[in-house]
């Protein structure tokens, strides 16, 4: 048979970590928790005052004529708009019950994809240690029983038949061994997505030809 193939190695244990603010999803929670802050921060103080000054010149005007002489007249003031009977008191509680919201969704989001890391790990380990049996144990064992029915045919001792089976278990174990691998490769590609990184190991980890 051709060259060995390298088998995937478990996954590093560090890929049950909690998951990292930086994932996708946890990133866009914390953007709308914060928006959620902002927007009570801002419909508190539009309770404040709200204070805005005035200006008025007149000129041309004849009742400022003095002596003779056109007099120009400036008016300055201040205005205060008391929010007395408009408090936002509904519009802070639903900028607050936004932010509760806001909260909650990143809380259930970032259990969610917890329980989507660690499930994704047990698979992939899992899938690792089955791949790793075939390649290591079993395709071996039944290579060497068919180079011993060989061996047998050859001297007289077993029929082709015998030989056929022996070649088609080695055939049913390599594909089996495929197989294996590309479930382990799929269940990676999970490992990866549900921790919203690629993990840096997965080059040591990676199973070619």
């Amino acid at each position: 048979p051709g060259g060995r193939r390298r088998r995937p190695a478990t996954a590093q244990p560090a890929a049950t970590a909690p998951t990292r603010p930086a994932h996708p999803v946890l990133a866009r929670d914390e953007a709308q928790r914060a928006a959620a802050d902002r927007h009570v921060d801002l419909e508190r103080r539009l309770r404040l005052p709200i204070v805005g000054a005035e200006l008025t010149v007149a000129q041309g005007d004849p009742t400022l004529v003095v002596n003779g002489v056109q007099h120009t007249d400036v008016i300055g003031g201040a205005a205060f708009e008391l929010p007395i009977l408009n408090a936002r008191g509904g519009a802070i509680a639903h900028a607050q019950a936004q932010g509760t919201l806001a909260e909650a969704t990143r809380a259930a989001d970032a259990a969610h994809l917890r329980a989507d890391l660690i499930e994704s790990f047990r698979r992939t380990e899992a899938a690792a240690a089955r791949a790793q049996a075939l390649g290591r144990r079993v395709v071996p064992a039944i290579e060497e029983a068919r180079g011993m029915t060989e061996e047998g045919y050859r001297a007289g001792r077993a029929d082709l038949i015998r030989v056929l089976e022996a070649q088609r278990a080695v055939v049913d174990a390599r594909i089996a061994e495929l197989e294996a691998i590309g479930a382990w490769a799929r269940a990676f590609a999970d490992l990866e997505r549900a921790g919203g990184r690629a993990f840096e190991d997965r080059g040591a980890t990676h199973a070619p030809r």
